[in-house]
């Protein structure tokens, strides 16, 4: 069985993640850095956080640039996901990513919320990301974001993921502009990565 090693270091990486890995080497036992599971759950975690900021974009053939464009966007965000699962692995939340609005900053929230909102007009993107949503719940949070009554961004990003990743969302659906899943992706991509490099960088520092 192949051995998961450590990505050591590189372009892209959580910032802390070399002194992280030199402390274990060092011989820093895991156990001091408050993660759960075991340092491979922290060394998947990094991977994936790598291939989220280092993602560009897709090619397609036969397919008009605004539209790879768009499709690019959406497999942007189950990338930056993705990531975001793996590190809530090693907060002990198995895959929620509720806690993204704890580490989020508020102001950040509101912003891709407004800029999500703007770009879909007519709301027809997110009403096909709705309806391809069969937890009345995460309906109910997303349809709360939209209306203006609530400033969580965690049901956005939970719902626009599984729309895509389990569903046949398209980011021209319900005659949505291609330019709405981009203008998304833009703002939450970082927001989520940036936030999760900063509590990284937390948690280790306090450990070191």
């Amino acid at each position: 069985m192949p051995t998961l090693t450590s990505p050591e270091s590189g372009r892209n990486l959580p910032t802390s993640y070399p002194a992280f890995s030199l402390a274990l080497k060092n011989g820093r036992p895991f156990s001091s850095f408050d993660f759960h599971g075991e340092r491979e759950n922290v060394f998947r975690f990094a991977n994936r956080y790598r291939i989220a900021r280092a993602f560009r974009g897709i090619d397609l053939a036969g397919y008009e640039p605004p539209t790879v464009r768009a499709y690019g966007a959406l497999f942007r965000h189950l990338v930056t996901c993705s990531a975001a699962e793996q590190y809530s692995k090693i907060l002990g939340m198995k895959g929620d990513l509720t806690y993204l609005d704890a580490i989020i900053a508020l102001e950040v929230k509101q912003q891709c919320i407004r800029n999500a909102i703007t770009a879909d007009k007519g709301g027809m993107f997110f009403l096909a990301v709705r309806e391809r949503i069969t937890d009345a719940k995460l309906v109910a949070a997303v349809t709360r974001v939209l209306d203006g009554k609530s400033d969580l961004l965690s049901p956005l990003v939970r719902a626009v993921r599984h729309a895509f990743a389990h569903g046949d969302l398209a980011p021209g659906a319900k005659g949505a502009k291609p330019g709405v899943a981009q203008k998304f992706t833009s703002c939450v991509s970082p927001a989520i990565l940036d936030s999760i490099d900063v509590h990284f960088t937390e948690r280790v520092s306090r450990a070191l």
